[in-house]
């Protein structure tokens, strides 16, 4: 980003604990549980709606970044997570039209809160509505940053670290899921991307079982303390210990409404919920993309040296202390177990059919809409080809004409000037004969 120099926008765990949707009663796991859910719709309605995926991270940096700010009660978690997306297509260059946008959404919403899916169709009054709601929160986001929405991103680093530690391609995958898994948890605004790119290469490591330099240890050549490395770590481990997020309203108007917003529920029933995976889950692969513009560093001659496949014994003591994310974990804790799956960002897990249905919906419209364009076009460049070419006979008919006067004109001319000839000679006959 042009304005990385300025990226200050970093708070402590305090900070984030003492947070203003705790000033308004609402508990540190229901504000991670909104966290969570509020990322995953805008994963996917992002996905649905072809954005790449540096629209979807940006959009979830702004979401965490406005509620460090402003609290989930004033400010539904929904409505503002169709806000940082719609603002993030901006920010990344990555125009979409707004009604594709808000038909994903509302679609999502209804598929997911179990109501009458009735398809949200332009020019309505909920139509309207929704899209002037969107304006209103854009703007509020807007003023809330003071138009600061510079991000720096951490997944510049992973290809350059991994290319550093001489990893191949299926440790910087997996890295590069977890990166994305990342962007559901308040990472971004507690610490830097080399930090949590650095946390995201040791998690994966871990699960391939992949040996790194341990002399010195190798997050120490990336300036990254090791005491941050074990707050990542552990934040990342917690995250797929949880269950999945559900929507829990928290505006105690919307509970309290004859026609609520959502379905509410209580923040005990979605922590319980028995469908939980619990288990702490593999990340689906997928072709990481590259950056030719990272430059790599040099690494030190003695972390090339003494790879062995326990080569994060600095760390191991502080991993089975307790944290202030979770329970206290060991090493063990955090190798794979069998038999489970994640849903990476770039390999979301199963979308509802009914989103798929409006996705395939508007897809479908796009495409007569654009085959009756270009038969529109084609026929119009057809009138436009007669009427140039009729154009052309007109005028190669005035030329026509106007070269036959001209040749007719030219005989008189001749004619005149034999008769002129003629006059001048019968005046010398006469002349001379006198």
């Amino acid at each position: 980003m042009a304005y990385s120099s300025i990226d200050n926008f970093y708070l402590s765990a305090d900070e984030l604990e003492n947070s203003p949707s705790r000033a308004h009663g609402i508990a540190s796991d229901t504000e991670t549980t909104l966290r969570i859910f509020a990322c995953e719709l805008i994963q996917e309605a992002g996905i649905l709606c072809g954005y790449h995926q540096a629209v979807m991270a940006t959009a979830q940096v702004l979401l965490h970044r406005f509620y460090c700010k402003e609290s989930m009660r004033n400010y539904n978690v929904r409505r503002v997570a169709l806000a940082c997306l719609f603002l993030s297509t901006k920010i990344e260059d990555c125009p979409r039209r707004i009604r594709d946008l808000l038909m994903v959404f509302d679609r999502i919403n209804k598929r997911r809160d179990g109501g009458f899916l009735k398809l949200l169709m332009p020019g309505t009054t909920e139509y309207d509505k929704l899209k002037d709601r969107m304006f209103t929160y854009e703007k509020i986001l807007l003023k809330t940053f003071g138009f600061i929405l510079h991000i720096n991103p951490p997944h510049k680093f992973i290809v350059s670290y991994v290319k550093v530690l001489e990893g191949d391609e299926k440790l910087q995958q997996l890295a590069w899921n977890i990166l994305n898994d990342s962007l559901r948890t308040t990472l971004c605004v507690r610490y830097k991307g080399e930090v949590v790119a650095c946390g995201a290469i040791y998690l994966a490591a871990r699960r391939l079982q992949v040996p790194l330099p341990e002399n010195p240890p190798w997050w120490v050549a990336f300036d990254v303390e090791t005491d941050q490395l074990i707050d990542v770590v552990l934040v990342l481990h917690d995250l797929y210990q949880r269950p999945k997020a559900t929507y829990v309203e928290v505006n105690p108007a919307a509970v309290a409404s004859s026609i609520p917003l959502t379905t509410a529920l209580k923040s005990s029933d979605v922590m319980k919920s028995p469908n939980a995976d619990q288990a702490l889950r593999d990340v689906i692969p997928d072709t990481a993309p590259t950056d030719d513009n990272v430059t790599t560093n040099a690494i030190t001659s003695a972390m090339a040296s003494n790879l062995s496949t326990d080569g994060e014994a600095a760390v191991a003591p502080a991993l089975s202390r307790k944290s202030r994310f979770g329970p206290s974990i060991t090493r063990s804790d955090l190798a794979p177990p069998s038999n489970t799956v994640t849903d990476g960002f770039l390999q979301p897990e199963v979308v509802t059919a009914a989103a798929e249905a409006a996705a395939q919906h508007s897809l479908r419209h796009m495409n007569e809409k654009e085959e009756r364009k270009l038969d529109q076009n084609q026929e119009k460049a057809g009138n436009d080809l007669r009427s140039s070419l009729d154009d052309q006979k007109r005028a190669d008919r005035r030329r026509s004409r106007s070269r036959s006067v001209e040749r007719h004109r030219d005989k008189e001319r001749g004619r005149d000037r034999e008769r002129g000839k003629d006059r001048d000679r019968d005046r010398d006959r006469d002349r001379d004969r006198d």
